[in-house]
């Protein structure tokens, strides 16, 4: 629901920042969408907890870009392999995207 609104923010701020169009460019991006989503999120904990250290939204927000990232590197790996197009490998991708879904949240 936020994708634009958080992509046009990050865009402006790394034009602001006037970073060069590239892989760091598109990361730095990624962590501030989610970042930006983490603080609107952070905003519905405070008004759930009246506390600002009780909610996790922040730090869930930021796992996200760490995980999608990560991700980025593997598939480059597998990839550079020639794993990409393998049923093994997308399903491994089913069972990340679970247990990144599920075992986080149950901690």
């Amino acid at each position: 629901m936020l994708r634009k609104t958080l992509t046009s923010n990050s865009n402006f701020l790394a034009s602001v920042l006037r970073l060069p169009r590239g892989t760091f460019t598109t990361y730095f991006k990624l962590f501030t969408s989610f970042f930006i989503s983490g603080l609107v999120h952070a905003a519905g904990d405070f008004i759930l907890y009246q506390n600002f250290s009780r909610g996790k939204s922040i730090q869930f927000f930021i796992l996200q870009a760490v995980c999608i990232t990560f991700e980025d590197a593997v598939i480059a790996i597998a990839s550079r392999l020639g794993y990409k197009e393998s049923k093994a490998f997308k399903l491994i991708g089913f069972i990340w995207v679970f247990w990144w879904f599920t075992f986080p949240n149950v901690l």
